[in-house]
């Protein structure tokens, strides 16, 4: 395969398949430049299709996309009869043009090649193409003779043939141009930056790459479908679809410990790329595993079932991947880069376990296979296994453990989290504030009872839960039954802050910040087919200007038991729940965050409560906004909660200056005015640094030592005008700006 340097994109149909067949049908040393410019010496431009460089000389194609029978002459060409342009013509006076260039770069004691033109007649993809030449001498190719013309001397016109060597090979290239600096800008795409071909075959390449943002890099696999490059539609098509397929499922497993993650699916037209992270560590077949320590043996197979585990939870298996898909990272955690979900889950693990046999005998495990473990599930085979390990029996069998498992504070559940303190329970649950064991940080579990009854209701609903993200919702890990008991549990992110009822005062300012995110939050997740059912000021948190709705229910959406009947739409029992039922409970918790007691006064009618809120958060439009709610009742739909009520803070945002409030204030326009903007809109003290940096990330603008400096003496120069002040270590707009500019709005 040749090396292949577009300095264009191909211009039609016709080139695209004629330099795919010659990348493919040309030896491994040989250079395919395509679409090229070549100036010469008055400053005229000649575009050349194809430069080959390759053994006996240097070949300037011209591609035609000829089909019907081409009658070539020395001097007139007929196809079909018909008159067309002697394309040969132009490729010879454009290798004669190269010639000169090459001759007078040629140092003493160098020749330069010999340079020749050539034509090739594509006719319909190799097909429906007749070549009839006066002269065999023509260099006019169809795609059938094309690969010998360019290969052996026999091609060549030149009265002796001579090889290339190395030197000038290199002097062509440079002739040609900034080649070095073309490669490395075609193994740029987006922000990666290719850095080694793993594979290029038929439409299908896999490469290594960086991620480079400024002073930051990581390091990413790039899986690409190079539509061009495919042989047929059918061959295309079928590598989108496992793109597509690899992505989706990279997508539901997001989140899981020991699986890589990707970036979004790219596709430009012509290439689809799917980029996917890579961990830093080494692939399985570069580690000597039979060096490892009886503690690090057992932590790293404890790493593997346990993603293993994670795995067939989401509805997933590993596949028949190869050792170079296994990386052990740096912190001795196994991660899969690979999932390819093409075998049963008794052969994953008879798979790992063969991959790490080198641990398994240091640890003199007695491992039975999937035959001799049949009629035992799979899951429980992983769950014997990961506890054998961790409880360091490592030389017993592994035969199952009839005990029960007993919350309390040191247990730990399900291999990975090790409960702390009990923080809450209902009449359904009990929730933990608990220890991800191997990633060492705090999460919340709640246990539930009742798993043989609602298991298969809840199980689907939380693991496609636990693919969504926003940062209103707290984030969902897993879910699992506990072995040996009637009950089930769900791992959470272990969400910062106090309650609604912490707070000892609210600003109205601080409140429409909270209600817009929960807004938000909500919205997001009613559009997607969730319902939150347990909305409480207990599970509403705020930490600064940031609020999180947590504790979701995890009862199926069918029950309709309500718990604290206080902040509960009480239609809920007879008419289940609904979207209208959060937005219910959502105010009902916030008026009773806000105004606290107004809500019991009123005898629970959120109506009514409403109206009495005297506290100047809850202005009259949005009184007015939760009694139009309440009235359209379980009929209410809106596809933006932020916007129907009101609260699309972004539409309402300052965008200029108006130019006689700039003047009197000296405010220059760019940074300045930049700087002012954004703390109109953003009222609050923050440090210098931060106002700076968002300022220009939210403008594309490159955060550099120059723009950085710029804006920072901007933000000096505001300083001395009395715009900005001081605020403890944070700064702000300075009271007498303010008064000036509501004046004037």
């Amino acid at each position: 395969m040749a090396k292949h340097v577009p300095f264009a994109k191909a211009v039609n149909a016709a080139e695209e398949w004629a330099f795919s067949l010659l990348k493919n049908a040309l030896p491994d040393h040989y250079w395919l430049l395509t679409n090229i410019e070549l100036l010469t010496e008055t400053g005229q431009a000649m575009e050349i299709d194809a430069v080959v460089v390759g053994d006996w000389g240097v070949y300037l194609i011209d591609v035609k996309g000829y089909s019907g029978t081409l009658e070539a002459g020395k001097d007139v060409w007929l196809l079909d009869g018909r008159p067309v342009d002697n394309a040969l013509r132009k490729a010879n006076q454009n290798s004669r043009v190269l010639a000169g260039r090459i001759r007078n770069r040629a140092g003493i004691g160098l020749y330069a090649p010999w340079c020749q033109g050539v034509v090739l007649v594509t006719g319909d993809k190799g097909h429906s193409i007749s070549l009839i030449k006066d002269e065999p001498s023509l260099q006019v190719w169809t795609p059938d003779g094309i690969t010998k013309a360019l290969t052996s001397a026999e091609g060549l016109t030149a009265t002796k043939a001579y090889e290339l060597i190395d030197a000038q090979r290199e002097l062509v290239l440079a002739t040609l141009g900034q080649l070095r600096q073309q490669i490395a800008e075609n193994n740029r795409f987006q922000q990666y930056q290719k850095t080694q071909c793993l594979l290029d075959q038929n439409g299908l390449e896999l490469w290594m790459a960086e991620y480079r943002l400024e002073n930051w890099s990581s390091k990413w696999m790039l899986k690409i479908v190079n539509r061009p490059n495919c042989e047929c539609q059918e061959r295309r098509e079928q590598l989108q679809t496992q793109l597509r397929d690899e992505f989706r499922l990279l997508q539901e497993l997001a989140g899981l410990t020991g699986v890589t993650y990707s970036a979004p699916l790219i596709d430009d037209g012509e290439l689809m790329v799917l980029p996917i992270s890579m961990p830093k560590g080494k692939p399985l077949s570069l580690v000597d595993l039979s060096k490892h320590s009886e503690e690090s043996a057992r932590s790293t197979l404890i790493s593997a079932l346990t993603a293993i585990q994670g795995i067939h939870r989401r509805g997933a298996t590993l596949g028949r991947v190869s050792v170079n898909s296994i990386y052990l990272t740096d912190a001795g955690e196994v991660c899969f880069i690979d999932v390819l979900n093409n075998h049963s889950g008794s052969d994953d693990i008879d798979l790992i376990t063969s991959l790490f046999k080198p641990l398994v005998d240091t640890l003199h495990l007695e491992i039975s296979g999937s035959n001799d473990a049949e009629g035992q599930e799979t899951s429980e085979r992983l769950s014997q296994l990961i506890a054998n390990l961790m409880s360091e029996r490592a030389s017993t069998a592994l035969a199952p453990s009839g005990a029960p498992f007993e919350a309390e504070p040191g247990a730990i559940l399900d291999n990975r989290y090790e409960l702390v303190e009990q923080v809450d329970e209902d009449a359904f649950s009990s929730i933990w504030r608990s220890r991800h064991v191997a990633g060492r940080f705090d999460c919340a579990v709640q246990i539930y009872d009742d798993a043989d009854e609602v298991w298969e209701l809840v199980a689907d609903q939380y693991h496609r839960l636990a693919q969504i993200y926003h940062p209103a919702l707290e984030r969902v890990f897993d879910l699992a039954r506990i072995p040996n008991s009637d009950a089930y549990f769900i791992s959470r992110a272990w969400a910062s802050g106090e309650t609604l009822f912490d707070q000892a005062s609210i600003s109205a300012e601080d409140f429409r910040h909270w209600l817009e995110q929960l807004l938000a939050g909500l919205g997001y997740l009613h559009r997607l087919g969730f319902t939150h059912r347990n909305i409480t000021p207990l599970n509403i948190l705020v930490d600064g200007a940031r609020a999180t709705l947590v504790g979701m229910s995890s009862l199926p959406p069918e029950d309709r038991r309500v718990g604290d009947l206080r902040y509960k739409f009480p239609g809920v029992i007879e008419q289940g729940w609904s979207a209208f039922a959060d937005l219910y409970a959502l105010w009902t918790s916030l008026l009773d965050g806000l105004q606290p007691g107004l809500l019991k006064q009123a005898g629970g009618d959120l109506e009514h409560a409403i109206q009495q809120v005297t506290h100047p958060a809850l202005n009259d439009g949005l009184k007015a906004k939760v009694a139009k709610l309440l009235h359209e009742g379980t009929a209410f739909h809106a596809d933006d909660y932020v916007a129907w009520f009101g609260l699309d803070i972004t539409a309402q945002q300052t965008k200029d200056l108006p130019d006689a409030f700039a003047k009197k204030w000296g405010i220059s326009k760019g940074y300045m005015t930049f700087l002012v903007v954004d703390m109109l809109n953003d009222q609050r003290p923050r440090i210098r640094s931060q106002w700076v940096i968002d300022a220009l990330r939210t403008r594309r603008i490159p955060g550099n030592k120059a723009n950085k400096a710029s804006m920072n003496s901007t933000f000096s120069k505001m300083k001395s005008a009395g715009i900005v002040e001081e605020h403890k270590t944070k700064h702000r707009l300075t009271e007498a700006f303010l008064v000036d500019w509501n004046t004037g709005q």
